[in-house]
């Protein structure tokens, strides 16, 4: 029996039109917030993208809530100059934004944001945290905590106590960007890692060279080995879906989907969450 098929809408950025996305019912997209409205001037500004969940069976809804400048400032730049400016307290800041827009969400929606791991070293960074889940009525299970690498290595030994803090806390963490510089080994092996997201130079062509695809699915096989979940970042073509969901990685991010913005234009079946 042909499977019933589900729609994601985005938007297009020629015409500025819906235009549809069809999938089987079985695969989750996850994040049903076509009521949600991103505030028009928050600070820090604050744009969403969804993650996806391609596997039969209801799962949690998933956002991630990202730091996007207005002017056309490079994010990267924008980002490291704001933690040059503001240290953790950045992150901190950015923290309340999102945990103020999920409000909007539905209450099982998972929330993914960023954070500057020297920020984990801070003195009372994971009381201030747990602090705005409260303030903001947010159960800390559904927070994950996106630990960012483009700074190098994540020092393990001085980020240890605040990794468990917040794990103890029910808050989930994950290593963003996994695989090209300093793959962080180190916390994976530790148990301190509930997610990997794989960076979009692993997963850009491996529905199209096979040693891409080698590559990943050995990468693969040893995550899942460790315990955490994986996600897929830049997931721009459905050939691309397809062959990431046949490696197991299940959850994934891109354009293909949605592309962050600061109004989510999804619309998905109610009866898949």
């Amino acid at each position: 029996m042909a499977r019933p098929l589900h729609v994601l809408q985005t938007v297009s950025p020629a015409t500025g039109s819906p235009r549809p996305m069809v999938g089987p019912v079985a695969e989750t997209i996850a994040e049903p917030i076509a009521r949600a409205r991103l505030a028009p001037s928050s600070v820090p500004p604050l744009a969403a993208q969804a993650i996806v969940t391609l596997a039969p069976g209801r799962h949690p809804a998933w956002v991630e809530y990202l730091y996007r400048p207005h002017g056309g400032t490079p994010v990267l730049d924008a980002v490291r100059a704001a933690y040059a400016a503001r240290g953790h307290r950045f992150d901190l800041e950015v923290i309340d934004a999102a945990l103020g827009q999920s409000a909007r969400l539905r209450p099982t929606t998972r929330i993914a944001i960023n954070v500057h791991p020297v920020s984990l070293r801070q003195p009372g960074f994971v009381e201030a945290v747990l602090e705005r889940a409260r303030r903001h009525h947010v159960d800390p299970a559904r927070l994950v905590l996106e630990l960012v690498e483009f700074d190098g290595a994540i020092d393990l030994g001085a980020s240890h106590e605040a990794l468990e803090a917040l794990k103890r806390a029910g808050c989930a963490i994950a290593l963003d960007d996994f695989g090209p510089g300093a793959p962080n080994f180190d916390v994976l092996a530790a148990g301190l890692v509930d997610w990997i997201k794989l960076d979009r130079s692993l997963c850009a062509h491996v529905d199209r060279r096979d040693g891409a695809r080698r590559v990943l699915a050995g990468l693969v096989a040893m995550v899942r080995h460790a315990g955490p979940g994986l996600v897929a970042e830049g997931v721009e073509r459905p050939t691309q879906m397809r062959t990431l969901r046949e490696l197991g990685v299940v959850c994934q991010q891109g354009y293909l989907f949605n592309r962050p913005t600061r109004t989510l234009a999804l619309q998905t079946s109610r009866s898949t969450h």
